[in-house]
């Protein structure tokens, strides 16, 4: 008669100890969620100060986007350091092959790693390999709390060229094949920024409403490499993406070519191919 009491006693105090110690491990873990999201959060809405290009020529073209960005960034009054690892035709398989890859960005110092693919990786029906190793570059920035973030580069201009057809003919044939260049690359683009929960940078997009304002302007070389005016687009661009504000009269330019006129056209391409 004694042992039951006691018994149910023992239960229930056993009970409370149960009970406070699950509000408490509720608490700690909820707590760490919150920590983790505001640390999200602020990885994510910070100003960078230390940033990695991952790349190709296509990033150190006339002198390196990641050169010019560290200057322009500079003119607006603000301070970044960019870094970038880069080699001709090299493509993000290549790049995680390299150990002295893996050793900057496990330095951990770099608020964003932009990481840029080789244009013939992304090409329809070849572009597994880009999501296999963009897919294990970002968890290994996100190990060391860097954010990663897709260069989506320039596309190559069509150049199909009849000789017995009218130019404006030429001109819109070439015009529909760098169409379903574009859709098929942004879907792609799209698909891995889903996937990852990462940003991109649509560089592609700014050098097309630049044709269709002032198709004068040419952005590209012969080879299909960014020319001055293609790079301080590049560098606009990022600089609108990563610092929220618009170019617009930044006074920092790349080449002595870039004429007034003309930094003001490819500033406010990229403000407006940013917020549109």
């Amino acid at each position: 008669m004694i042992s039951a009491p006691f018994s149910r006693g023992f239960l229930f105090v056993g009970g409370l100890v149960d009970l406070e110690m699950s509000r408490r491990f509720t608490m700690i873990i909820m707590a760490i969620l919150l920590f983790n999201q505001s640390l999200a959060n602020r990885l994510h809405n910070a100003t960078p100060k230390m940033i990695l290009f991952i790349g190709n020529s296509m990033t150190f073209f006339n002198g390196g986007v990641d050169y010019h960005l560290e200057k322009f960034v500079s003119s607006a009054g603000f301070n970044v350091k960019c870094k970038s690892i880069v080699k001709g035709g090299a493509t993000l398989e290549q790049h995680w092959k390299n150990t002295l890859v893996h050793d900057e960005i496990k330095k951990g110092i770099y608020d964003i790693i932009i990481f840029q693919e080789n244009g013939t990786v992304l090409m329809r029906g070849a572009d597994e390999n880009f999501r296999i190793y963009i897919t294990k570059f970002d968890s290994l920035a996100k190990s060391v709390s860097s954010r990663s973030l897709l260069f989506m580069q320039s596309l190559p201009k069509s150049r199909i060229k009849k000789w017995f057809l009218p130019r404006f003919i030429e001109d819109s044939i070439n015009r529909f094949f760098e169409d379903l260049i574009y859709q098929d690359r942004e879907e792609l683009f799209n698909d891995i920024s889903n996937a990852l929960n990462i940003d991109y940078v649509n560089i592609a997009k700014s050098y097309n409403n630049s044709y269709r304002i002032n198709p004068k302007v040419t952005l590209l070389l012969i080879d299909n490499h960014p020319n001055e005016f293609g790079t301080y687009l590049d560098v606009c661009m990022f600089y609108s993406f990563l610092w929220k504000k618009s170019p617009i009269g930044v006074d920092y330019i790349i080449s002595d070519k870039i004429t007034e006129k003309l930094k003001l056209h490819l500033q406010e391409i990229a403000w407006n191919s940013m917020v549109e």
